[in-house]
């Protein structure tokens, strides 16, 4: 099994400048969105982007990190996907819900699966503003 480790700030920074997409998925071959889950923890530690990519074989990549809302009712949202020459971009944006909550900075924590149909790609991911 690889696994890849790497700040929200160095796949945000390779992929500067380069146009948002409305799709789920890059092109043909994929990445395809399996499944995203998402919850907030009211007042939890950290602060700022961190993700993980782990490649888990049989074209399966997920992804998984935190970020940083000012209320415990948002949830994560995957925008697009976008295939640039460094490898697959995923954006991904919190998106506050409905919900009354207390104005308690906390941390918003997702997974992100992603199936490729040929080989996986590199994978990064772009933390957008809400």
């Amino acid at each position: 099994m690889k696994r890849r480790t790497a700040l929200g700030a160095i796949g945000a920074s390779i992929v500067a400048g380069t146009a948002l997409t409305g799709t789920t998925s890059a092109d043909e071959d994929g990445p395809r969105l399996v499944s995203l889950e998402s919850e907030t923890d009211a007042g939890g530690s950290g602060e700022g982007n961190e993700y993980a990519v782990e490649y888990v074989g049989e074209g399966t990549v997920e992804v998984t990190g935190s970020t940083t809302v000012p209320r415990p009712c948002y949830e994560a949202e995957v925008v697009g996907i976008e295939a640039t020459e460094f490898g697959d971009v995923v954006r991904l944006r919190p998106v506050r819900t409905d919900d009354l909550c207390p104005d308690v900075v906390s941390r918003l924590s997702f997974h992100v699966e992603l199936e490729y149909s040929g080989e996986t790609n590199d994978v990064f991911l772009e933390f957008l503003e809400e």
